[in-house]
């Protein structure tokens, strides 16, 4: 909602709530301040009402099921979740929009994990987010071994990481 709309829902509460004011006096009720002490923020030019500072994610992962699970555990989390179903999709957000981190999957087609990760290095002005890799690829892999440090050292495995984990894991990069 932008900064009006959101004005307006406040505004509206203080209008129409019954739990606002106190019947008797018509004073303010703890929740009728709070509600008002909102709206008088959301009037002031210092202060903007509930602005938007959630953490971006770009999820990279073709597997829908993943991909979902992902995105609403990270969306539950308080984070603003964008799904890519390959990095060819992920480049072109890139583009367009700043994220915080990508969670990248390496085996996926049109444009695996790898090729995008190359694209990254050639076009270095499209991130300067952390990567957190998360795949099926078993760390001990030859491709996985290939990677640079960076990307080895926040390296998950799909099969044996909670899905709470990867939520830890992309906390603590972030932090």
């Amino acid at each position: 909602l932008s900064i009006a709309s959101r004005k307006a829902v406040i505004g509206a509460c203080l209008k129409n709530s019954s739990s606002i004011l106190a019947p008797a006096t018509k004073e303010f009720t703890p929740k009728g301040r709070f509600f008002l002490s909102l709206y008088m923020s959301a009037n002031s030019t210092n202060i903007s009402l509930m602005a938007n500072d959630k953490k971006k994610v770009l999820v990279v992962e073709d597997e829908k099921v993943v991909s979902d699970a992902l995105r609403q555990k990270f969306d539950l989390e308080g984070f603003e979740t964008t799904v890519a179903p390959n990095g060819t999709y992920a480049l072109e957000y890139l583009k367009n929009e700043k994220f915080d981190l990508i969670l990248l999957d390496l085996v996926m087609p049109v444009m695996d994990g790898f090729k995008f990760l190359a694209e990254l290095e050639i076009n270095q002005q499209l991130n300067d987010a952390p990567i957190v890799i998360l795949s099926n690829l078993q760390r001990e892999s030859n491709e996985v071994k290939a990677l640079p440090d960076e990307y080895r050292a926040h390296y998950m495995v799909k099969t044996d990481t909670k899905l709470t984990e990867i939520i830890e894991n992309v906390k603590k990069q972030l932090n």
